[in-house]
């Protein structure tokens, strides 16, 4: 009998602390886990997993990076899906800033499923990704 695959995730931020608290968190859980610090490297990792037609199942983005931020990342991942190049990715945000107006339409226009802020749930972060990848 084959196991079936765990979920590929990718986990986008650029304090390295809150990584590896993730990576700790996270190693238990049956994920395919990508842990990466920039926007580009993100971008990277999800264009290399749909050249390999083996596309993340979600993204845990942080909001505000330098060059391409969580939202941008996620206005070309959507771009990207609309060609048929792989399923529709969940998206979820996990930053420091409270949720604005604009962020909040930010987050709809991407359709992002989830939203956590670091200073609230960063404790309860890998609890609350698993309930939203159920």
């Amino acid at each position: 009998m084959t196991l079936p695959k765990p979920r590929k995730i990718l986990l986008l931020d650029d304090d390295e602390n809150t990584l590896e608290l993730l990576r700790m968190a996270l190693a238990s859980m049956p994920y395919d886990a990508t842990y990466v610090s920039s926007g580009v490297d993100a971008l990277i990792a999800i264009f290399e997993a749909y050249k390999a037609r083996d596309p993340f199942y979600a993204l845990v983005l942080d909001c505000a990076l330098p060059h391409f931020d969580g939202f941008t990342i996620a206005r070309i991942v959507r771009m990207a899906e609309a060609t048929g190049i792989s399923p529709r990715a969940k998206i979820g945000y996990f930053t420091a800033f409270t949720k604005t107006v604009e962020q909040s339409t930010l987050l709809d226009e991407v359709g992002a499923e989830a939203y956590w802020r670091k200073t609230e749930d960063v404790a309860n972060l890998p609890e609350l990704i698993r309930l939203w990848l159920e």
